[in-house]
């Protein structure tokens, strides 16, 4: 697994049809887990530099955090990526090639 998705959507979260946070939505509420998740980046901050050396990815989980807080869903950039590498590969496979 790439070190983006273990970030956006970590597979131990997204196991079944439902992601744990859509279902966390559904049982308490929107607002609830807002809050929830400025409580999670506060966490991945405050313990960044005591779980290894590289805190990169606590960094970008706390950021992910903080965006989806604000109603800016990040898994939607992982959607959105992929559909534009799909259409840069279907642009590429347009283009003419010139025998060398």
């Amino acid at each position: 697994m790439s070190k983006d998705k273990m970030v956006s959507q970590p597979s131990h979260y997204a196991d079944s049809e439902i992601e744990c946070i859509d279902a966390m939505v559904a049982a308490f509420g929107q607002d609830k887990v807002n809050i929830y998740a400025e409580i999670a980046a506060f966490k991945y901050i405050w313990r960044m530099d005591n779980k290894n050396e590289d805190s990169k990815q606590d960094k970008q989980k706390s950021v992910w955090y903080l965006r989806y807080s604000m109603g800016d869903d990040p898994r939607l950039d992982v959607v959105q990526d992929e559909e534009e590498m799909h259409w840069s590969y279907e642009l590429c496979k347009t283009v003419p090639t010139k025998d060398v």
